[in-house]
């Protein structure tokens, strides 16, 4: 949570979409929002339409149902955006020996996370196995590899806030910060950092430090959101290695919203302890705070410094 000041104003106030709420706050102390924050809401909805899996029909249901997609079929930037966001996935999942992992559509569906109209239906196409999956990339077309299918999920939102912030500068604005429920990307208030509130793993009213940071993302992932009963037991959307436990909650600081955000679900469900920890996320570069269930904490050398 973001410490709000007197010279702030909000352009977009918990605007519902991508399953989250999304807050846009401007801090430029001379600006005219005009239908700035319609247009915004139309570029949101856009994005959610076009590549989330809770939706029956769009370019990433095509994609996990007819494992080809050909460029041309397609408006250009979705095709566009699409391509970025996968490569973007793929590229993570190889850094982090597939602790990322794009491929699992079918393993939410199996503990409840999203089943309904928009099931991939794919005849004669089992939903597991041991094949590996991956994607082909050609000059006019995508082509989906493997048995399992695609979710979004922990690159979409940190992708859609990207294209928020490049929306924002080229309407002029400067100084100002965008939260898609709790991933976060900033630039300053009028060049001063930006303090933030980290909220505590398990009590959500309770806040256990702060930083300041400026120009930067921090995106937030939590095993004790989103959960839900399955069969008796408390369960999370969180599919981890051999089913390990993951961990209570993971706070990333970042240039990059984009690699903050998938960074933040690798901190999250890495299994094996400190070391590879350590080791998993020095191969993202990023810095990172991460909390188990007692409070424990680890964190990288250069994550921002912890306020009383």
């Amino acid at each position: 949570m973001q410490l709000r000041t007197q010279n702030s104003k909000l352009l977009l106030d918990g605007f519902e979409a991508v399953g989250t709420k999304i807050w846009i706050e401007i801090f430029d102390k001379e600006v005219l929002f005009g239908e700035l924050a319609k247009r915004l809401e139309t570029e949101i909805r856009q994005f959610e339409n076009s590549y989330s899996r809770f939706k029956s029909s769009n370019i990433l249901s095509d994609l996990n149902e007819r494992r080809t997609l050909y460029k041309n079929e397609y408006p250009d930037l979705v095709y566009h955006h699409l391509v970025v966001m996968l490569k973007a996935g793929l590229q993570t999942a190889e850094k982090t020996k597939g602790i990322f992992d794009l491929f699992i559509k079918e393993r939410l569906e199996a503990i409840g996370y999203g089943v309904g109209s928009c099931s991939t239906k794919k005849t004669g196409i089992p939903s597991d196995g041991a094949e590996q999956s991956t994607v082909i990339f050609s000059e006019d077309k995508i082509e989906l590899v493997g048995n399992k299918s695609i979710d979004l999920g922990g690159v979409g939102k940190g992708y859609l806030i990207s294209l928020l912030s490049e929306s924002l500068q080229q309407e002029g604005m400067r100084y100002f910060l965008i939260n898609a429920g709790g991933d976060m990307y900033m630039t300053s208030d009028n060049d001063e950092p930006i303090e933030l509130l980290l909220e505590h793993p398990t009590n959500p009213d309770e806040y256990i430090y702060k930083i300041k940071i400026k120009d930067s993302a921090l995106c937030v992932s939590s095993s004790f959101k989103r959960m839900w009963m399955k069969n008796g037991q408390e369960i999370n959307h969180f599919i981890t290695p051999d089913d390990t436990h993951p961990w209570a909650i993971a706070y990333i600081v970042g240039a990059d919203v984009v690699l903050a955000d998938m960074a933040a679900t690798v901190a999250c469900i890495v299994a094996g302890g400190e070391d590879v920890l350590r080791e998993v996320m020095s191969s993202l570069g990023e810095e990172y705070l991460v909390i188990n269930a007692r409070g424990d904490t680890i964190k990288s050398d250069n994550f921002p410094t912890l306020l009383p």
